[in-house]
């Protein structure tokens, strides 16, 4: 049993790492406070597909759920949706798909500049971090457990690169 636990959650640290480097890199700060990672890669590891109880899943489902999720998160910031609704639109699990076309389609019908190559690697850029801590829980779910450091391992991993990238001129 102990095999499985090492091998799932000792990427996991680097995942969740790799995504707190991302999230630092693409804004260029760290804060010392937690976002909403935890909840948001667990909802995208159960929309991916991925069994709970563990040992069944993969990890291209739980990555595509994250595109999805990051999608529809962005396309309501572009209607101008107040973030307090788009919280509680973010997180329902079964109309997120019908949601997120219907999305794409007003905002083609609305501004048909949206759908562009900008809009996709913004779309990749936004999706990056949650994708890598995705990535971390689909790991240890699929050994039967949970990992509920994920979004403080992030935090952690953007505030020293925030803070130390300018004592070493990066």
């Amino acid at each position: 049993r102990l095999r499985p636990v090492v091998v799932g959650f000792g990427p996991c640290g680097l995942f969740a790492a790799l995504g707190g480097l991302s999230v630092s890199m693409g804004t260029g700060i760290g804060e010392p406070i937690p976002g909403p990672y935890l909840l948001a890669s667990v909802a995208a590891v159960v929309l991916g597909g991925v069994v709970l109880g563990g040992g069944r899943g993969g990890l291209l489902g739980p990555i595509l759920a994250v595109f999805i999720l990051r999608t529809v998160r962005m396309d309501l910031t572009l209607l101008s949706v107040d973030p307090n609704v788009a919280a509680i639109v973010d997180q329902p699990l079964l109309p997120l798909i019908g949601l997120l076309i219907l999305l794409v389609a007003t905002l083609a019908i609305l501004n048909p500049g949206v759908l562009s190559m900008f809009w996709a690697g913004n779309t990749i850029k936004i999706a990056i971090p949650l994708a890598m801590l995705a990535a971390c829980q689909t790991l240890t779910m699929l050994t039967g457990g949970i990992d509920l450091s994920v979004g403080t391992a992030a935090t952690i991993a953007a505030y020293l690169t925030a803070t130390l990238a300018p004592m070493t001129g990066v």
